[in-house]
């Protein structure tokens, strides 16, 4: 029995040129993949996922003892560490502008005494402003921490995202914080609750504090 054969052209095959390789850094696949978690936290005002992704995706740096430790040998050079840092405490004060907007609303509602319809329309739109304020300043954080690491030495990098990822870790506790608080405020309003001026303060005054406590912890850090 003559078994047939066939011929398969040169001209067949894939071209070398139709295989996408993937040269994107390591670094900055886990830096933009974690940024991805940061939007989606934002969307859906879930930050659960921000310890999730902080548990599974642990530092990369090969040189872990001399990266975490605040001695002089440290792999990665204070200035670098001191711009992560920066762009982080930046970040939450565009976040602290945002609340800052959003307690003016309320405030001026409460001086004209608004009825319960007005109350609920500026606040959910003043919510909504404010979220769509926070994954703009997430957006510009991530950009920039990217042409920031870009510029560094090569065998900086890696350590560096590292540090931006233990940054973001406190930018975005803090921010789980305040979103929570935000929806408390746009709640109270809606069920239109008893005190709700006593207590729309008070969330604004926890609101405050989450943020103090952020930029306070990222200034401490080594």
């Amino acid at each position: 029995m003559t078994m047939a054969h066939s011929s398969i052209e040169v001209s067949d095959l894939p071209s070398l040129n139709s295989f996408h390789i993937n040269t994107t850094p390591e670094w900055k696949r886990t830096l933009l993949s974690k940024a991805s978690v940061f939007r989606d936290c934002v969307k859906t005002n879930n930050f659960a996922d921000v310890y999730y992704f902080s548990i599974l995706v642990p530092p990369k740096t090969n040189n872990r003892k001399a990266f975490y430790s605040s001695s002089t040998d440290d792999t990665l050079p204070d200035d670098v560490k001191y711009e992560m840092k920066s762009l982080g405490e930046a970040t939450l004060t565009k976040g602290k502008e945002a609340a800052d907007d959003f307690k003016t609303t309320t405030a001026q509602l409460k001086v004209e005494n608004a009825g319960r319809e007005k109350w609920r329309e500026k606040v959910q739109a003043t919510g909504q402003t404010a979220k769509d304020k926070f994954n703009e300043a997430v957006d510009n954080w991530v950009d920039k921490t990217i042409v920031a690491i870009e510029e560094l030495p090569e065998d900086q990098r890696e350590a560096a995202a590292d540090f931006w990822g233990l940054v973001s870790n406190g930018v975005m506790a803090a921010l789980g914080e305040v979103f929570k608080f935000f929806q408390m405020i746009v709640q109270a309003v809606i069920d239109w609750v008893v005190d709700m001026w006593e207590k729309v303060k008070e969330f604004f005054s926890t609101i405050g504090d989450a943020i103090n406590t952020g930029i306070n912890w990222i200034r401490g850090l080594f």
